[in-house]
């Protein structure tokens, strides 16, 4: 079982909770989908999942900047790309020295995806083929 480690805001100390995936799992959620626990003053402590990593740098969005090879066209075809997709309701900007699409999240690469007749097998959980 992992152990989990949790801020107190108030005090600005971190500590460490070991509880199996299962009961993490029932660990209360705001509407971001943070994970906290709830002390018996009434304090949410949020997960720190900053020192649960390494101090690894949390991007909240995975797919922000993601720029795929596979779907790659010739810069001088850029500007007549972008033109097709808006027609058709996606709006796509690309990396002008290689022609890669630049997505801005999960939902911007799945319409692209679907436009050009791609299927994506690199898509995350929830991401549909």
């Amino acid at each position: 079982m992992p152990f989990y480690t949790f801020t107190n805001p108030k005090t600005r100390k971190d500590f460490l909770m070991y509880m199996s995936y299962s009961d993490y799992d029932l660990v209360e959620r705001d509407e971001r989908g943070n994970a906290y626990l709830t002390l018996d003053d009434g304090t949410h402590c949020f997960r720190n999942l900053g020192a649960d990593l390494g101090s690894a740098k949390i991007q909240s969005d995975a797919w922000v900047g993601q720029e795929s090879t596979a779907l790659a066209i010739h810069p001088d075809q850029i500007k007549e790309e972008k033109e097709y997709a808006s027609k058709r309701g996606v709006d796509i900007d690309f990396n002008p020295k290689n022609g890669r699409p630049k997505f801005r999240d999960r939902k911007n690469r799945k319409e692209y995806c679907k436009l050009r007749g791609v299927v994506d097998y690199e898509g995350g959980f929830g991401d549909s083929i």
